[in-house]
């Protein structure tokens, strides 16, 4: 599957989370609609929403560096109301070890305002590669 792909049947495609850029240097760029099945009663994006698109971004960035990584820790700070769509997350590596992956990850709105950030730590499951079952 090409990395810029979202399986159908997945709730990367039930949220319609759709890959925007990503790089061998782990990188990866999402973004997401914002509508109701994204918000919260009081119509602000919701918190879980948010989280599930910091997630992905995680993911799919060290797949895209050759790691299978499952979330081992993250830590997520919401800074503001995300009000307007779509919602756009940007996952960069801070450190990618032999056993963690370590990523900061940004969330903005579609006004581009920073509304989340999120610590994300993985533990590599396998190296693609070399095979490497960790």
């Amino acid at each position: 599957m090409d990395a810029f792909e979202t399986e159908t049947g997945t709730l990367d495609a039930l949220l319609g989370i759709v890959c925007e850029d990503i790089g061998p240097d782990g990188h990866c760029v999402l973004s997401m609609p914002l509508d109701g099945r994204h918000r919260n009663l009081m119509g602000a994006a919701h918190g879980g929403s948010i989280f599930t698109l910091a997630d992905n971004a995680f993911g799919r960035g060290c797949r895209a560096a050759g790691l299978l990584c499952v979330t081992a820790q993250a830590s997520i700070s919401y800074l503001r109301p995300g009000l307007a769509g779509p919602l756009r997350a940007e996952a960069r590596p801070v450190k990618l070890g032999r056993s963690l992956a370590v990523y900061d990850v940004q969330v903005f709105d579609g006004g581009g305002a920073l509304i989340a950030r999120a610590a994300v730590t993985g533990h590599v499951q396998e190296r693609f590669d070399t095979g490497e079952h960790v």
